[in-house]
C-alpha cells in the first residue's frame, strides 16, 4: 500500500484543482490508498491529518475517482473505520462524501447486485448514525448530506434484509430492482429503529436535531412524510411543544414553524389543532421575540394552507395574532430588532393575502387596513435593500399563489403597486432589485392588461425590454425572460399596435432564442471590435 509524503500532499494542495495536478497525485497513490493512509495516521499528528483530509476530498470531487473508489472491496472497511474514528474531522468527511456519492448516483438500482449499488444503502445507514453524532459539525454534515440526497435512488431493502416499506409490506426483488429514494430507505426497520431509538433516548439536542431532520426529509418526499406521520414522529414535535420544560418548548417553535412551511406539514398541524395553542403562546410574556416571530409566520402559513382556520386564528387568545402583526408594524427602520419584525410582517402578510377571507379580515382591522400600502412603501424603500426586495417578492407571492383579488386589492395594484414596480425597475438597475421587480411585473402582466400597457407604453421600460443585454446577472436575465414570454404570449395582439413591426420582430426573436439572446447585428459588431484589437498579421516571408 503506497503512502505519499507531506511534500507531495502540499504540492497537490498548493495548485489549482485541475486534472494535471490530480494525475500527478494519482501517479503516486489512489483515493483508497489516501483513505487507508488517513486511518493509519495517528490523530496526534497535527500536520498530516488535515493534509490527507483535504487531498482526499479534492480527489473525490472527480467522477472517475469516485467510481473507482466505489468499486473497491476495501471501501466498506474504510467507511467503518471512518465511522468509528475519534477524530470529528474524519467523521465529517465520511458524512460529506457519503452525501456526494449518493447524490452522484452511487447506489443507483440499475445493477442491484453490484458492489457499488449495495454501497448506496450502506451509505444511508452510515449517515443515519452520523446524524446522531454528539459533535454538532458532524451531525450537521450528515443531515445536510441526507437532505441533499433525499431524492436519489438506492437499492430497496429486500426480504432477506427485512426491508419494510412505508406501507409496512416487505419489498420484493422487483422492488429492489426498481429502487427506493434515500428518504424512503430511511424507513427500513434496521435504520428507522436506530433513528427512533435516538429520538426516544437521545439527549435533548439530539432529539431536536433528529426531528428537524425528519421534517426536512418529509418536506422533500411525500411518501416519507406519510410514513413518518403514521409512525408518530411528527407527534413527537407536538409532545415537545406541549412540554412544561420552557427551553424545550422554545426550541419546538422552530420545529412547528418548519412543519408549517409546506402543505403536508401545515395540514398535519391544522389536523392536530395546533393553531389556537400557538395563538395563546403569542400572548405569553415568557415567549421571546424571535419565537413570537416564528409563531406568527406559522399561523400565517396555516391560514394559507387552510382558509377555514382564518377566523378562528384571528379570534383566538383575544386576537393575539392580529395584535402581534400591529406590533410588528411599529418602530424605526433603523433598529435591527424592528427590521427583523418587519421581515416577519412582510412574510406573514404575503401568506395571509393569498386568501380572500384573510384579505377581508385585514381590511376590517382599523390598525391593519393600511398594511397593503405599508408593504408597497417598503418595496419602494431605499434604506434597506433586503427588506425592499422581500416586499417585492411578497407582492409576487400574493399574485402568483393567491385567489381572485378583491376590488379593494385590485385598486391598490393599479394605483400603487404598478407605478411602484415601474419606478423600481427604472431607478434601480441592480441584480436583486431587477430579479424581484421583473418577477412582480411578470405576475402583474399575467393577470392584468393595465400592467402590461403601463410597462410597454413607457419609453424607459420599452428600452429595458428591447435590450437583451440590460442585465448581466443570470437570475435577473431569467426573470426578465419570463416577463417577455408573458408579454409575447398574452399581449402580442395589442402590443403590435403600439410597437413597430421591427420592434415586435426583435422581441419575438428574443422570446424564441431564450434569456441569453444576443442580437445578430450586435454580435457582428463584437466580432469586428475584437478583430480590430488583434495585432496585425506578420508580413509574408521574402521569396
Amino acid at each position: 500500500m503506497r503512502k505519499v509524503s507531506v511534500e507531495v500532499l502540499k504540492e497537490f494542495l498548493n495548485q489549482p484543482l485541475n486534472r494535471p495536478a490530480l494525475d500527478a497525485l494519482l501517479a503516486q497513490t489512489s483515493a483508497v490508498e489516501l483513505a487507508v493512509q488517513l486511518t493509519d495516521t495517528p490523530q496526534a499528528d497535527p500536520e498530516v491529518v488535515p493534509l490527507l483530509l483535504e487531498a482526499l476530498e479534492r480527489a473525490l470531487s472527480f467522477e472517475d475517482v469516485r467510481n473507482s473508489a466505489a468499486s473497491s472491496e476495501q471501501l466498506n472497511g474504510l467507511i467503518e473505520q471512518g465511522l468509528g474514528s475519534k477524530d470529528a474531522q474524519v467523521r465529517a468527511l465520511v458524512a460529506r462524501q457519503a452525501g456526494v456519492f449518493l447524490s452522484c448516483g452511487v447506489g443507483a438500482p440499475s445493477s442491484p447486485s453490484s458492489p457499488a449499488a449495495l454501497l448506496g444503502l450502506r451509505l444511508v445507514s452510515v449517515l443515519s448514525k452520523l446524524v446522531m453524532d454528539e459533535e454538532i459539525s458532524v451531525a450537521e454534515a450528515a443531515e445536510k448530506a441526507l437532505r441533499g440526497a433525499a431524492g436519489a435512488r438506492v437499492v430497496a431493502p429486500v426480504a432477506e434484509t427485512n426491508g419494510v416499506q412505508s406501507n409496512g409490506t416487505v419489498a420484493s426483488s422487483a422492488a429492489a430492482a426498481a429502487g427506493s429514494s434515500v428518504a424512503e430507505s430511511l424507513l427500513s426497520p434496521e435504520i428507522f429503529s436506530e433513528l427512533s431509538n435516538g429520538l426516544q433516548k437521545g439527549r435533548d439536542e439530539t432529539r431536536i436535531r433528529l426531528l428537524s431532520f425528519f421534517i426536512g426529509i418529509g418536506q422533500r418526499d411525500q411518501k416519507a412524510f406519510a410514513a413518518l406521520r403514521e409512525n408518530g414522529v411528527y407527534g413527537e414535535v407536538l409532545r415537545i411543544f406541549k412540554s412544561d420544560d420552557l427551553l424545550l418548548k422554545l426550541n419546538s417553535f422552530e420545529l412547528v414553524e418548519a412543519l408549517g412551511e409546506f402543505p403536508a406539514g401545515a395540514s398535519f398541524l391544522a389536523d392536530e389543532g395546533v393553531g389556537p395553542a400557538l395563538a395563546e403562546d403569542l400572548a405569553d410574556s415568557m415567549v421571546d421575540d424571535l419565537a413570537r416571530q416564528g409563531i406568527a409566520r406559522t399561523l400565517s402559513a396555516l391560514v394559507q394552507q387552510d382558509s377555514r382556520l382564518t377566523a378562528p386564528l384571528f379570534e383566538a387568545a383575544n386576537g393575539a395574532f392580529p395584535s402581534t402583526l400591529v406590533e410588528f408594524l411599529k418602530g424605526s427602520d433603523s433598529n435591527p430588532e424592528t427590521i427583523s419584525r418587519k421581515f416577519t410582517l412582510v412574510r406573514c402578510w404575503a401568506s395571509l393575502m393569498t386568501r380572500k377571507d384573510a384579505q377581508t379580515l385585514l381590511s376590517q382591522n382599523a390598525d391593519l387596513k393600511g398594511l397593503d400600502a405599508e408593504i408597497c412603501g417598503l418595496a419602494a424603500h431605499r434604506s434597506n435593500a433586503e427588506l425592499s426586495v422581500a416586499a417585492l417578492d411578497a407582492w409576487t407571492k400574493v399574485l402568483s399563489e393567491g385567489e381572485d383579488v378583491s376590488d379593494r386589492l385590485l385598486q391598490t395594484l393599479q394605483e400603487r403597486v404598478t407605478p411602484m414596480v415601474l419606478e423600481v425597475l427604472r431607478a434601480r438597475p441592480f441584480p436583486e432589485y431587477r430579479r424581484a421587480s421583473y418577477a412582480l411585473m411578470a405576475s402583474l402582466c399575467s393577470r392584468f392588461k393595465f400592467a402590461a400597457i403601463a410597462f410597454v407604453s413607457s419609453e424607459d421600460h420599452k428600452k429595458i425590454l428591447m435590450d437583451s443585454l440590460s442585465d448581466t446577472e443570470k437570475n435577473a436575465k431569467y426573470a426578465k425572460y419570463e416577463l417577455l414570454k408573458i408579454l409575447i404570449r398574452s399581449h402580442s395582439v395589442w402590443m403590435a399596435t403600439v410597437l413597430s413591426s421591427e420592434e415586435m420582430k426583435m422581441l419575438e426573436e428574443y422570446e424564441r432564442e431564450g434569456p441569453f439572446f444576443v442580437p445578430k447585428g450586435l454580435f457582428v459588431q463584437w466580432v469586428q471590435i475584437g478583430s480590430s484589437c488583434l495585432p496585425p498579421p506578420p508580413p509574408p516571408p521574402p521569396f
